[in-house]
């Protein structure tokens, strides 16, 4: 079978059979097309080849051009060298220079996620007409860009891309539908609590029986500080599908209640206009909305009416609550109004049975 050369590679030739090369096939190593001529063909008027496979002598590439010599394999005549296989056009090789770029890259992505976002909030954000809430918000947005922008830097410097991690992604896949899912579910619901900012830094809340401000946001918990100055860890996902009651989410004032339980047959009238005094009187209960009393029932043993008053934030209520209960107090001393408490009549009846003693 005859045989014809065409150039490979700046390094050497390829052989391929000529029955292919009359076919009109490509070298698939080159992608240069083959020249259109069989065994024993002639072009330009000179012999193509010399039965053997080989150039004969003085022949030229139909282009012209002189031929470059060609290497043969050893004790095989007229059987040329294949040229060697070129490296891939996307090979990389790591090297000193690239680990050491990526290690300063990686100190100052530190550097710049410790300090950018406080030099932030301090340079930009106080100049703005911004609540701590949302300066919060903004500067932990902004420190997780820049940590995960500084890592795609890093690990670019590495050579590491997307083909080199498909297989971390899909584990991590497996492990977010199976051990990791808590985890995820508490860092989604983080993001959601920084960008709908349902609660904010400051915000007073009460989630069961717990009662607070919200100290801080992070990637899978909020801090509550509670009024015995305990802080409490609520993981993020239990403030997006659980009942929350945020007292300052859009107004902080709220209503405080004092109920009061007078004695039957007291003055009602009387004890309305005393605790209207109470609440008047009282330095943490706004004037507007006004105060109102409510005469809420008849007891077992009272008469109860509820003082209802507004108070700036929930953060003074107890405050508020004692300072309105010591002037119900007073001025009900001073007016002759009596607080009743639960009252029992015992009767007592008399038999003529005699009682006969225990043995």
């Amino acid at each position: 079978m005859h045989s014809s050369i065409w150039p490979g590679s700046s390094s050497g030739y390829l052989l391929a059979p000529a029955g292919l090369v009359t076919a009109g096939l490509t070298a698939p190593a080159t992608g240069l097309a083959a020249p259109a001529t069989t065994a024993g063909a002639a072009t330009n008027g000179a012999p193509a080849s010399n039965g053997t496979g080989a150039p004969a002598e003085g022949a030229a590439p139909a282009g012209g051009a002189a031929a470059a010599p060609v290497p043969m394999i050893p004790g095989v005549p007229g059987m040329p060298m294949a040229a060697p296989a070129a490296a891939p056009a996307d090979a990389y090789r790591l090297n000193l220079a690239d680990v050491l770029r990526s290690l300063v890259l990686l100190i100052v992505t530190v550097v710049i996620v410790r300090n950018g976002p406080a030099l932030l909030e301090l340079g930009v954000l106080t100049r703005l007409d911004l609540d701590a809430g949302l300066r919060y918000a903004v500067t932990t947005l902004v420190r997780y860009a820049l940590i995960a922008l500084g890592g795609m830097l890093v690990f670019r410097s590495l050579g590491v891309g997307w083909a080199s991690v498909q297989w971390l992604a899909a584990a991590l896949t497996f492990g977010l539908a199976f051990g990791l899912q808590e985890i995820f579910a508490n860092f989604i619901s983080g993001l959601i609590l920084l960008v709908e900012r349902p609660i904010r830094i400051g915000d007073t809340v009460t989630i069961g029986n717990l009662t607070g401000t919200v100290a801080r946001i992070r990637t899978r918990a909020t801090t509550i500080l509670d009024y015995d100055n305990r802080e409490r860890l609520i993981p993020n996902k239990e403030l997006i599908i659980g009942e929350v009651i945020n007292w300052t989410l859009s107004d902080p004032v709220t209503r405080l209640v004092a109920t009061v339980g007078v004695a039957y047959g007291t003055n009602t009238k009387l004890v309305f206009e005393t605790l209207l005094e109470a609440a008047r009187q009282s330095p943490l209960a706004l004037d507007e909305p006004k105060p109102s009393v409510l005469f809420k029932a008849f007891g077992e043993s009272t008469l109860d009416f509820d003082l209802r008053v507004y108070i700036p934030n929930r953060d003074v209520w107890a405050d508020a609550l004692n300072d309105l209960h010591v002037r119900i107090d007073s001025l009900f001393k001073e007016r002759g109004l009596e607080i009743a408490f639960p009252q029992r009549d015992l009767h007592l009846r008399s038999s003529d049975v005699p009682l006969r003693e225990k043995d």
